[in-house]
């Protein structure tokens, strides 16, 4: 589940997921998994964000952002990152 903590801490980390452990050692690994759940969504719904898919695509993302986050506000700031 993507919570407000999830989104803090990927923001503090600029993303960087590779440096994760550099960064925030020591993360539960709830925390973890959806960060690494964070990316995936982020990375398609910046495609769905530039016009590059068509609506069926669009629509499961939409569904999928809804799904992860731990609320309607979540969600909107993820495509807010998504641009």
């Amino acid at each position: 589940m993507i919570t407000e903590e999830v989104l803090a801490t990927y923001r503090r980390i600029g993303g960087d997921l590779d440096g994760l452990g550099r960064w925030v050692p020591h993360q539960p690994l709830e925390v973890e998994r959806a960060l690494y759940e964070l990316a995936r969504l982020l990375q398609q719904a910046v495609m769905v964000t530039s016009g590059l898919t068509d609506a069926d695509f669009a629509d499961r993302i939409r569904r999928e952002v809804e799904h992860a986050s731990a609320s309607p506000e979540i969600a909107a700031k993820i495509w807010e990152l998504a641009g």
